[in-house]
């Protein structure tokens, strides 16, 4: 990273990488509430509104992710938001590999999904890991950096 001039330079880091985690933050929770409509509903038929939405959410995302990866020593305090982030989602991806089949199973369970197969349960562990430890990494990080700790 360059030397930053002054403090206001840095402040000024600082705060765009916090607007990148609340960007980060925001778009997956939008990513939720249209993956929890597309799964009651059924697979939507996007109109071109919500596809450009959606298209926008991506972008956002993907470009928060960049600039929390790349930014994150701006200073002491964001590189510890990072490394809680990340320690939190690796915990996540590893507490995911081992007992995702058994929540999968227990959610099956309880639901009284007769149809739920072995494939059926892998390819869903496999589609929620990603967004668990994405989860776990935005939950992590806005706790501390709310705590301050």
């Amino acid at each position: 990273m360059a030397e930053l001039k002054s403090a206001s330079d840095r402040q000024k880091a600082v705060d765009s990488y916090l607007r990148a985690a609340n960007v980060g933050a925001v778009t997956l929770v939008l990513f939720s509430i249209f993956d929890f409509y597309d799964t009651v509903y059924g697979p939507a038929d996007l109109d071109s509104a919500l596809s450009i939405v959606l298209l926008v959410c991506v972008v956002a995302f993907l470009w928060a992710m960049v600039h929390l990866f790349r930014h994150r020593d701006a200073d002491e305090f964001t590189l510890a938001l990072w490394h809680s982030g990340v320690t939190a989602a690796f915990i996540a991806l590893i507490v995911w590999a081992l007992f995702g089949n058994m929540i999968t199973g227990l959610y099956w369970g309880l639901t009284a999904d007769v149809q739920a197969t072995e494939s059926a349960e892998m390819q869903m562990v496999d589609y929620w890991t990603a967004p668990v430890c994405i989860a776990a990494f935005f939950v992590a990080f806005h706790i501390k950096r709310f705590r301050g700790h």
